[in-house]
């Protein structure tokens, strides 16, 4: 649809798609997924824990407005980002696109240099996307365990905010460990500490696989495909003494 839209727009005025006007709708795309992640996840940590340690309705319902804030947050960022990484592909095919233009040939048409520039866009959106799938998906997976555990522990959860405070229950980074995981990943597997701690991954701090709210980079966290895992033995234990 936008490389239609694309086509047609500079063929007739030689322009591209500022991308802005998409927004609002990858927005509700993004927030649907979340959406989705968070219902496969939610009960991760409880579930593998004692009926008595069980979270409470007040405790379930703050996961739950938790989440849906920072994913509205997060979605409309994320969106608007995509959106500017996408708008400059775009401008960057039309300039490969016309640099094809040769000496000694009559030039280009802006209907040639659009059909020369979308084919270029197609390929590298077509590369984009699992690693914006990956991305997406993780996120939101990893925010619902994270938030989870946080609360069940009786902290603010860190997409709402919360402070660090350290707590004894622990958590764990866990790389996928093939050969496409990027060194400083592949280094942080097994790296364990306190769940309202940070991780630390390639000298920066994140609080679960896919966290930028401490300053992690966007090459740190982009087509990650870590995960975390939490000591749901150590949560419970501490549930109980409290």
């Amino acid at each position: 649809m936008l490389l239609r839209r694309f086509t047609d727009l500079y063929a007739r005025i030689g322009a591209t798609l500022t991308m802005r006007q998409f927004d609002d709708q990858l927005t509700a795309i993004l927030e649907n997924h979340y959406a989705a992640a968070k219902a496969a996840f939610t009960g991760s940590i409880s579930g593998d824990m004692p009926p008595e340690a069980a979270l409470t309705k007040p405790e379930q319902a703050a996961i739950a407005a938790a989440l849906v804030a920072y994913f509205s947050r997060t979605a409309k960022k994320r969106a608007e980002q995509i959106n500017q990484t996408t708008a400059d592909d775009l401008q960057t095919a039309v300039r490969l696109a016309v640099e094809t233009q040769q000496p000694d040939k009559p030039p280009l048409s802006r209907v040639e240099v659009a059909f020369l520039a979308a084919g270029i866009a197609h390929r590298v959106l077509s590369n984009r996307a699992e690693s914006i799938m990956v991305t997406e998906t993780q996120l939101p997976s990893e925010a619902t365990k994270a938030t989870e555990a946080e609360v069940l522990l009786g902290l603010t959860p860190t997409v709402s905010g919360g402070g660090h405070r350290v707590e004894q229950a622990t958590k764990q980074w866990d790389s996928v460990g093939d050969n496409r995981v990027r060194e400083g990943h592949l280094a942080a597997d097994g790296q364990q500490v306190p769940v309202n701690e940070p991780f630390i991954v390639d000298g920066e701090s994140l609080m679960f696989p896919g966290d930028t709210s401490l300053g992690a980079s966007t090459g740190n966290v982009i087509n990650c495909r870590c995960s975390a895992s939490y000591n749901t033995a150590e949560i419970a234990e501490q549930r109980q003494e409290v």
